[in-house]
């Protein structure tokens, strides 16, 4: 039964035609009725995500917190992340140090943590330089980053859409003077103001969207146009509790595949074909591999990149589980763990698959 006809159901009239089905799909999880997208059971390990990625010319990548952990930059919501850090300073609700009125009131709260996230001195990760190889190999229609620090760009990305601003530049909340964010690391001020004009809370606001702004004009605009096209979406190091980003898994159309590559498995049950379960970095490496692509980064500037698990041929090791996982390093269940190979074994390993014998 279609959406619409579940909810006729369940007693809601929709009215008039105008309506739109994808416009009640996060209701209709809410209510735990789960995705309305059909996992495509024709895609289901490795192989077919390199195969996908080879074929398809118009691919969106929708990134989270994760795929810059390892340039060293905390993500916000795991173990350790940025908001347990602000929490561990007195605040029950770490969110609120990015409510636009709070800003405006006291400042002071969100700069005595956020010098953390500005995007000074870090390098981009082996996912960055994947998703800037996707970008040079046109077939990246374009990147949807939930990250504010600019590194998709600085990996060389230029079709990328940063839905939550940029830590690039700030602007003054009174007279809209735009500085670049040098200026605020650079600042000893507690708080640093705008030296263009003279009002008395001249605050420099990072561009990055608070809790109680709109997320930027070009998100509505373009995001309808391109998941319209898009022919294949990769979902790399977001949990996905974040909406309305989160909502565009659902705006592809149903025949599109959807991989999943994250250290654990998000989403609603079901919904995505392939999942590359494990640290970001391995993943991208190995599939760059598979590819035949060379990415740009400094092996030993990556943690996440293991120095001593990779097979005679270059591989990053993994295992498939049945229906649709392959498993690599960093994996974070106990059902979806990995396990590391000691030092003797370490050249041995290899990936195991149910297409293990194809080659690419």
């Amino acid at each position: 039964m279609d959406p619409r006809g579940l909810l006729n159901q369940l007693g809601i009239d929709l009215g008039d035609d105008d309506v739109r089905i994808e416009d009640i799909l996060p209701l209709l999880e809410m209510m735990g009725l789960g995705s309305m997208r059909k996992r495509l059971p024709q895609y289901s390990t490795l192989e077919h995500a390199v195969d996908l990625i080879r074929s398809k010319q118009r691919i969106i990548v929708l990134s989270g917190a994760g795929i810059s952990v390892s340039c060293g930059i905390p993500d916000f919501r795991s173990h350790g992340g940025f908001y347990e850090k602000v929490q561990e300073a007195g605040f029950e609700r770490p969110e609120e140090i990015f409510d636009i009125e709070l800003f405006r009131q006291r400042p002071e709260v969100f700069y005595r943590f956020a010098r953390d996230l500005m995007p000074t001195g870090y390098t981009p990760s082996p996912t960055h330089f994947f998703i800037a190889s996707l970008d040079e190999h046109s077939k990246l229609l374009r990147t949807y980053t939930q990250n504010i620090d600019n590194l998709e760009a600085q990996a060389g990305a230029t079709h990328v859409l940063q839905c939550h601003g940029s830590m690039g530049s700030a602007t003054c909340i009174e007279c809209g003077h735009k500085v670049p964010i040098a200026e605020i690391a650079e600042s000893t001020e507690d708080v640093p103001l705008c030296t263009h004009c003279d009002k008395e809370k001249r605050y420099l606001k990072p561009d990055v969207v608070f809790f109680g702004e709109s997320l930027p004009s070009q998100f509505h605009q373009q995001s309808p146009v391109d998941f319209k096209e898009c022919d294949l979406l990769l979902v790399m190091g977001s949990s996905l509790k974040v909406n309305p980003v989160a909502g565009l898994i659902r705006r592809t159309a149903p025949e599109v595949p959807q991989i999943l590559i994250n250290r654990e498995v998000v989403g609603p049950p079901n919904h995505f074909d392939i999942h590359l379960i494990g640290n970001c970095d391995v993943v991208c490496a190995e599939l760059a591999r598979r590819l035949g692509w060379e990415l740009p980064y400094d092996r030993t500037s990556s943690p996440d990149l293991p120095t001593r698990s990779t097979g005679e041929d270059g591989s990053y090791p993994s295992r498939f589980e049945e229906p649709n996982h392959t498993l690599f390093e960093g994996a974070l269940s106990d059902e979806l763990s990995i396990p590391q190979p000691s030092e003797g074994e370490a050249s041995s390993q290899t990936t195991s698959s149910p297409d293990a014998q194809s080659t690419e």
